[in-house]
């Protein structure tokens, strides 16, 4: 049963780091920055989620804009 379980974990895992492209919340995720902060966040990089070892979110190339260079 628990085997499973696991292998029911693993093949979910692997159709949602596949077919879920987590770039497409670039705008919400920026929106909720400035709603809870008051600041903007510019992100020109990409994003990526793993499932694998742990829950993982990375993003790269990523510039909050403070009142002065926004």
């Amino acid at each position: 049963m628990a085997s499973a379980l696991f292998v029911i974990f693993l093949i979910i895992s692997v159709l949602v780091t596949v077919f879920v492209d987590i770039n497409q919340y670039k705008a919400e995720i920026t929106q909720i920055v400035e709603q809870e902060s008051g600041l903007k966040l510019e992100m020109n990089g990409e994003l990526t989620l793993s499932i694998f070892s742990g829950i993982k979110f990375s993003a790269n190339d990523i510039i909050p804009m403070t009142y002065e260079n926004a």
